[in-house]
């Protein structure tokens, strides 16, 4: 097994790669809730619902606190999941709303790769069941419309990547409502036409149409049959996109009563028994101990406090469940469609037997967009270039590392209200120029996530320096066209101006540690050396130290620290050190070149106790100025 790290910062991509032989690869099944809410699930807290088969996952694999998506509404969702890149970089999908159902494919934008087509590359079986909701057919505008009469569904779920396909162009209520399989509407023969008439899509027979509370089972037992006929001789990848518990509030009448929250509480606890069949599934044939499970949702609840609100809006079974006392959404302020932490914040969990330890729980920040790098990581495949948003979760998933590779998270909504978290700081930007109707998002905010949970205290008037540097760093993400740097350069991210003294980036630190007299000056600046981005480090005067943020260590491994640095105008002398805070662990002192040179420092085991985290730290004295670049740090299991 071979193991390789990188080390990016700012970003701090710090990924891991275990090549595992395609045999020995695992069943991969990814459960995409619809409009699940980050309170409606017992491991997150529901105490009136009863999910089992989703808290078992939990309970046997990493849960994570902080996970979300890179918006708070549908296909958005979607794209960025499976793309690995945040939605709005898609020309295929609209500014405002959502793909409409007959809307141009967003997976087949050019130069894109998918997720299921990096499965199918990867020597795996690949279905899909449920929600589609990215759109079909090829095209160049998101306001073109898909010809539903055509003989057969072009640029669907088959041309995406899947093998196999059963479910729906959008949602339950949406155009056309009867089921297609592969790249036909069920039950259609050649001749059968279709009837169009705006969004209004009649089938040759209404025998075809579903009804609406029987597609959740419907849809299960397809995956189930699939999963249970599928040959053992590939691995599979199962995306089932649930349409639960999406409106409309349809529960099964096996479950209607089952809950203490009404109708609404009914549809999650049948979702939790479509997850159920499908474990039953992959138990079943065998692949159960073999399978990495996936459980997450495309974005948060609906939620109805009032109820003159939701009879306006038919929210009523929103407003029942809140009324019995369940908060879907937990203690976040709003849900579905918001900026607010009740929109994007939702469920992830992830389970393999024997690979990712059971019963964590991690705090780190995590978007879906990861998911697409952790798994080219674990098969120890390159990232395809079109996932520009994607870092690699592998070590932490593994039990590896406990920090977030993921500094920070953007997101924008449906009404094109941008923001971005970093550690507890969340910025939400104010921008003129948009009249969207959620006016009273549009506007500066600052939350303190750690301890205002609800966002419920503006503090932008508080800390302005905090929300300047936020909307910086939110502005670079919106401009970045792809990643701005080579995988293990040192440099932020997107374009950037000088960074000196405190406005250094925060996951960096420049000290001096001579303390009284005169401690002379340094700073830090990102230079172009030759077209190349690198950091020019400058002393003039004193002893200062430019100190990298750490990253966890583990029992049992060797670390290698490599870098490249040259001195300007003059030989300078300076200190190398891989720091365990703080002993050094490893140091080279050196008289750095006016040419560039590399850097080499290892830790070996027996230097590590547990609990250690690892950064790099450059001393000068005196004056001179150095440069530095492509810092990589590998590992080696022991």
């Amino acid at each position: 097994m071979k193991c390789v790290c990188r080390w990016l910062v700012s970003g701090l991509i710090f990924s891991c790669s275990v090549a595992f032989a395609v045999e020995q690869r695992p069943n991969v099944l990814v459960v995409f809730a619809d409009d699940l809410g980050y309170g409606d699930v017992g491991c997150y807290g529901a105490t009136k619902l009863k999910t089992p088969h989703i808290d078992r996952i939990a309970k046997s694999g990493m849960r994570f606190t902080n996970a979300y998506t890179p918006t708070s509404t549908c296909s958005q969702s979607r794209v960025s999941l499976l793309t690995g890149r945040y939605w709005w970089r898609s020309p295929l999908h609209p500014i405002r709303g959502v793909i409409a159902p007959a809307g141009p494919n967003a997976l087949l934008e050019k130069g894109v790769e998918s997720l299921p087509k990096f499965f199918q590359q990867n020597g795996y079986r690949t279905a899909a069941f449920g929600k589609w909701h990215v759109g079909v057919g090829y095209g160049d505008s998101p306001a073109e419309r898909y010809d539903w009469n055509r003989p057969t569904i072009e640029g669907g779920p088959l041309a995406s990547g899947f093998d196999y396909f059963f479910g729906l162009a959008a949602n339950v209520e949406n155009e056309p409502a009867f089921y297609i399989e592969n790249d036909t509407f069920v039950g259609r023969g050649p001749n059968d036409a279709i009837t169009i008439k705006g969004k209004k899509v009649t089938p040759w027979t209404p025998e075809v149409l579903y009804e609406d509370d029987e597609v959740g089972q419907d849809t299960a037992r397809k995956a189930v049959e699939y999963i249970e006929s599928a040959p053992t001789d590939k691995p599979l990848f199962v995306y089932f996109a649930s349409t639960v518990p999406h409106k409309p509030i349809t529960p099964a009448k096996e479950f209607i009563g089952s809950s203490d929250c009404g109708i609404y509480g009914d549809f999650v606890q049948e979702l939790d028994w479509q997850v159920g069949e499908l474990i039953d599934a992959l138990r079943k044939t065998g692949r159960l101990d073999n399978t990495m499970i996936i459980f997450t949702s495309d974005n948060g609840a609906v939620v109805a406090t009032d109820e003159e609100f939701a009879k306006k809006w038919h929210l009523e079974p929103m407003w029942e469940t809140y009324a019995a006392g369940h908060l879907s959404n937990g203690e976040l302020r709003d849900g579905k469609h918001a900026v607010y932490e009740g929109g994007s914040r939702v469920p992830f969990i992830v389970s393999w037997p024997k690979h990712i330890p059971a019963g964590k729980q991690n705090e780190g920040l995590f978007c879906l967009t990861d998911v697409f790098a952790t798994f080219a990581d674990l098969f120890e495949a390159p990232v395809p270039e079109s996932a520009i948003d994607s870092v690699s979760f592998w070590p932490v998933w593994s039990g590896k590392s406990t920090a977030s590779p993921r500094e920070v998270v953007p997101g924008r909504t449906s009404n094109s209200i941008f923001s971005i978290r970093r550690g507890k700081w969340k910025y939400i930007e104010h921008d003129p120029k948009n009249k969207t109707p959620r006016q009273r998002e549009n506007k500066d905010q600052l939350y303190d996530l750690e301890n205002d949970p609800g966002e419920q205290n503006n503090v932008f008037g508080q800390y302005p320096e905090v929300a300047a540097r936020l909307k910086k760093e939110l502005g670079k993400v919106k401009s970045a066209p792809g990643k701005a740097k080579p995988e293990g350069n040192l440099l932020p991210e997107g374009n950037f101006d000088s960074m000196k003294g405190s406005q250094l980036s925060p996951e960096w630190q420049l000290k001096t540690f001579k303390k009284g007299g005169d401690i002379g000056s340094a700073s830090v600046e990102a230079v172009l050396d030759n077209g190349n981005l690198c950091l020019k480090f400058t002393c003039e005067g004193g002893k200062w130290s430019l100190m990298s943020r750490g990253v966890d260590a583990s029992e049992g491994t060797t670390y290698t620290l490599t870098l490249r640095a040259k001195a300007l105008n003059h030989p300078t002398q300076a200190t190398l050190y891989l720091v365990s805070p703080w002993e050094f662990v490893e140091q080279k002192t050196a008289t750095v070149p006016t040419e560039w040179q590399t850097y080499t420092m290892s830790v070996t085991p027996d230097k590590l106790g547990k609990g250690n985290n690892l950064l790099l730290r450059v001393d000068q004295e005196g004056a001179g100025s150095i440069l530095i670049d492509d810092i990589k740090l590998t590992t080696k299991v022991k």
